[in-house]
């Protein structure tokens, strides 16, 4: 199930996205800081959705509390959502800004009267940069208490203090000639969103409620928390229906595996271990212990590929064969000491015998040849031998975080016959490259030149 946090300066910046969404629930951490909780559905992607705010009103205890629930949760889309100044030469009151770029204008060095600025900033990741530059651009304007209001994809300034300055703007200018909006949270929040987690999708959305000028009052603050509720729920409707998010991996077995898993695995004891919480193809187990007696070395066959977020690709030996070995792979995941694993699956293509001819594709969770898995890539290389001189299939597949696998390419590599009977012959053919997207998949045509 995926798990969203939503964080708001204060009560009133959170509770108009609270009401649309549905009932709350009042919870507490361990340290006894609130939230609020809801289980519910948008675009048919079951959620869990925590609310909450600091206990109090600083960047410092925005920065704090946000990173002690993302540290509880391990959410995967976490949004601020309130209120900020804005730049009234380029918004207007109840304008909405959604954070391309946040700035944190007040670090560097005084020296005497004069500021010297050192800039630190927070960009959103390029492929949600992509997803809402498109989404802003598709709906450029929203209507809000019948009221119509600006959106605007662009860069806010936090800082620690209340302004009330007149050119406070033009001096930000000077720092990125790009601000439009100014607070005192957004960049606290998404840098403790991603020092927990830099996998997590993060930004801040605001709306403009005065101008930080000595005019500024309460008035719109009403219409500018229900804006930025509005455009939140807006944008959760659209992103969750276009991307194909998986639900969480399966809790196998709550527990912590500190308190009887070795990590990582390295001997025959501690595979029996593992294989109680992750449960591989148990037909294989008897075929290594086998091998195993065989054997000075009482080795687990496994092997732990670090991707991120405290999460593993498992690569687990299952069988040596005449020519080559049987692989099962799992996506592990030990945050907060529990034992959270899918066991992936993969497209096998089969070829029928005598014939150069893919005749199916069939879902399996074992791998049989020589794999390479580079976890910089997520990419998994298969080289499955068919006979003795060497000849055989490669695959490649992308492996996702959410468990899923593609397979993206496909190699047959065949000898001629009649080319081995002639030693000046070069017994290799050239590969055929099948582009997946070009073909059925159910039945694929690969050509072998002779």
């Amino acid at each position: 199930m995926l798990k969203i946090l939503i964080v708001g300066a204060l009560y009133e910046e959170l509770k108009p996205l609270m009401d649309k969404l549905g009932v709350f629930s009042i919870k507490k951490l361990p340290n006894n800081d609130e939230y609020y909780y809801l289980q519910t559905e948008i675009s048919e992607k079951k959620l869990e959705i925590y609310a909450t705010f600091p206990p109090d009103y600083s960047k410092v205890e925005c920065a704090c509390h946000t990173s002690r629930m993302m540290s509880q949760i391990g959410a995967n889309i976490a949004l601020m959502t309130g209120i900020c100044a804005g730049d009234d030469r380029k918004v207007k009151l109840g304008d909405i800004i959604v954070s391309k770029k946040i700035i944190d204008y007040e670090t560097g060095k005084q020296k005497g009267d004069v500021f010297l600025p050192e800039i630190k900033s927070f960009e959103v990741a390029n492929e949600l940069k992509q997803f809402l530059s498109r989404f802003v651009f598709e709906n450029p304007k929203i209507l809000v208490d019948e009221k119509e209001v600006n959106v605007h994809f662009d860069t806010i300034a936090t800082g620690t203090k209340v302004i009330e300055q007149d050119d406070i703007f033009k001096t930000l200018e000077l720092q990125d000639r790009k601000v439009i909006g100014l607070d005192m949270e957004a960049y606290a929040f998404v840098k403790a969103v991603y020092g927990v987690n830099k996998d997590c999708y993060t930004f801040v959305v605001k709306s403009v409620c005065d101008y930080a000028n000595r005019a500024k009052n309460d008035d719109v603050h009403s219409l500018s928390t229900k804006a930025s509720a509005e455009w939140i729920y807006r944008f959760l409707e659209k992103f969750l229906n276009e991307n194909n998010f998986a639900d969480n991996l399966d809790i196998k077995h709550q527990v912590k595996y500190e308190s009887y898993l070795n990590f990582p695995a390295l001997t025959n004891s501690d595979r029996k271990e593992w294989f109680k919480v992750i449960k591989w193809n148990d037909e294989f187990e008897e075929f290594y212990n086998d091998m195993l007696q065989y054997s000075e070395n009482d080795s687990s066959g496994m092997s732990f590929y670090p991707i991120g977020n405290d999460t593993f690709i498992l690569e687990t030996l299952l069988a040596m064969h005449a020519y080559q070995a049987s692989y099962a792979y799992s996506i592990v995941n030990l945050k907060d000491g529990v034992v959270q694993s899918k066991i992936l699956s993969f497209q096998i293509p089969y070829l029928e015998e005598n014939d150069n001819e893919v005749s199916s594709f069939e879902s399996n969770d074992i791998l049989c040849g020589y794999p390479v898995f580079d976890a910089n890539t997520m990419e998994l290389e298969l080289y499955h031998k068919f006979r003795g001189i060497g000849d055989g299939v490669s695959c490649t597949y992308r492996l996702e975080q959410n468990g899923s696998t593609q397979l993206t390419r496909l190699v047959v590599n065949l000898f001629n016959e009649e080319s081995l009977e002639n030693e000046d012959a070069d017994i290799f053919l050239e590969p055929t490259n099948i582009d997946l997207k070009k073909f059925d998949k159910k039945l694929l045509r690969v050509d072998i030149q002779n």
